[in-house]
């Protein structure tokens, strides 16, 4: 069974619901998520685009007019470029080898998406790509670890959660978050202080931990757990 947070709906679904549009095999619960979440744009930029399934999908379904995808790999790339090639995008799919957003110019993309790294990978390309982010409409990020780390940096860093979702697929937990700049007001009083470093807001996430998400309750009681076995674990050696 998967459970997907989005939005205010709480869906319990065995299967993604698919747009009919997308052709792509494969097309995973997450993409679709991410799909749900990608704000309409002219151009976009997949980075670390990989096999290109999520820039197919953003351009079937007319979410963009144009996708550049971009990967640090070249043999990565050129799965999505045959995938360009397979659904007849080539016009509108350009494949580009580069280091995360140093791959694009200023006020060249719209909304990028950033998914399947680390938190603190994340967090290193949009600090390295400072000056191509910060014009953007949005970012869509999903880290696959170190989510905590990356709410941290985005809201010290002047970038606003303006949605979130989590889904479970098998046994791994995806998390997404849409960014734009802004004023980060939505993090309870106390707890929106820089000083101390990533708290059980950045764990959860605000928008997540506004709707009660089951998920994310979940996963912080279980590492609540750990830390406390852990801590018991350095309190007895040290004694």
């Amino acid at each position: 069974m998967i459970i997907v947070q989005k939005g205010r709906r709480q869906v319990n679904q065995a299967k993604p619901k698919k747009d009919s549009r997308i052709t792509v095999p494969d097309f995973t619960l997450r993409m679709q998520i991410a799909l749900d979440m990608f704000p309409t744009c002219r151009v976009a930029a997949d980075i670390g685009s990989d096999h290109g399934k999520l820039a197919v999908a953003l351009l079937q379904t007319n979410a963009c007019k144009r996708v550049i995808a971009t990967d640090i790999s070249a043999p990565c790339l050129a799965k999505a470029r045959k995938a360009a090639r397979a659904y007849k995008l080539e016009d509108r799919m350009e494949m580009r080898v580069g280091n995360g957003l140093l791959a694009l110019s200023e006020n060249e993309v719209e909304v990028a998406i950033i998914a399947g790294m680390g938190g603190e990978l994340i967090a290193q390309i949009l600090e390295e790509g400072k000056e191509v982010a910060r014009p953007m409409k949005a970012l869509l990020l999903q880290p696959m670890q170190h989510a905590a780390r990356l709410r941290y940096y985005l809201r010290g860093h002047g970038w606003r959660i303006e949605d979130e979702a989590i889904c479970v697929e098998g046994r791994r937990v995806f998390e997404w978050m849409r960014v734009s700049r802004g004023e980060v007001d939505n993090y309870p009083r106390g707890l929106d202080s820089l000083e101390d470093g990533p708290n059980v807001i950045d764990e959860m996430g605000p928008i997540l931990f506004k709707r009660r998400n089951p998920i994310s309750i979940e996963r912080l009681e279980h590492r609540q757990k750990i830390w406390q076995r852990e801590y018991e674990m350095a309190r007895r050696g040290m004694s």
